[in-house]
């Protein structure tokens, strides 16, 4: 019976001796004053950027011709967008593709960049 009281006495004693490390769990934080303050310097800089940018600024022709753009003839007689402050040959009515005829009060001259038959008004 002495090996069994050995293992009893064995086991008691280390059970007393084995510590346990309570863990200690700790939540992260979310850093809010950051996040606000990013935000704010964000709102405070785009506000900045749109007070100062000028929308007076002229906008030349997009080299896209719709209704209302104002054309000018190339050595092809193929048509090509200009301003219409300066000379300009003719406006478009609507650009059509190149299935479709012009309306018969209207003139059709090919694209330049090739998107369809520009109808101009006389």
């Amino acid at each position: 019976m002495q090996p069994i009281l050995q293992m009893y006495f064995a086991e008691d004693f280390a059970d007393e001796t084995e510590f346990e490390i309570p863990r200690v769990i700790v939540r992260a934080k979310v850093p809010w004053r950051f996040m606000l303050s990013v935000i704010v310097v964000g709102a405070i800089l785009i506000l900045f950027l749109y007070s100062t940018a000028s929308p007076n600024v002229p906008q030349g022709p997009d080299s896209l011709i719709q209704s209302g753009s104002c054309v000018a003839f190339d050595s092809t007689q193929a048509v090509y967008e200009v301003s219409c402050d300066g000379p300009y040959d003719g406006v478009v009515r609507q650009l059509i593709g190149f299935d479709r005829t012009c309306s018969s009060d209207t003139f059709g001259y090919r694209d330049r960049q090739g998107m369809g038959i520009a109808c101009l008004e006389p």
